[in-house]
Order: C-alpha cells, then structure tokens, then sequence
C-alpha cells in the first residue's frame, strides 16, 4: 500500500506536530484546520485571521509548523516569517 510516512526525526515517536494557522477567511482556515486534525499527524494550536496575531501565536506557542496566508492583514506575511 504503497511506502510508509517518515516523521520529522524531531519529533518522538506518536507525537503529533503542532501547527498555527493564520488565514483571513475563516472557511478556508477551518478547512485547512479540518484537514491538518483528519490527516492524524498534525495537532492545530492555533488559529487567526491576521498578522499581528499570527507573530502573537507563533511566539507564545512556538509550534513546529506555522501555515500563513501571503497577503495577511495588519502585519504582513513577509515581517511574520522574519
């Protein structure tokens, strides 16, 4: 059934990564949250809807992964990721 995932050698064994979401719409950041949480390998910690609370999440959290929108209000998406 085709070959085996491979994890993150960071992450232990069983453990799932946690991810923040920062997207303006809020259908689309469900969906994407609804995807991550069925997949069975990511842990959704987080959600917004714009840049500022997207640095405030990422730094209060520190996830193992951080899902941005490209053009996020408030605070640009480029300044996040810096």
């Amino acid at each position: 059934m085709g070959e085996p995932r491979h994890r993150s050698p960071t992450l232990e064994p069983g453990k799932k990564a946690t991810v923040v979401i920062a997207e303006e719409l809020a259908l689309v950041r469900e969906g994407i949250a609804a995807l991550c949480e069925a997949a069975g390998e990511w842990r959704v910690v987080g959600q917004c809807q714009d840049g500022a609370a997207a640095l405030d999440l990422v730094l209060a959290i520190r996830p193992d992964v951080a899902v941005l929108d490209l053009n996020l209000p408030k605070l640009f998406t480029l300044e996040v990721m810096r």
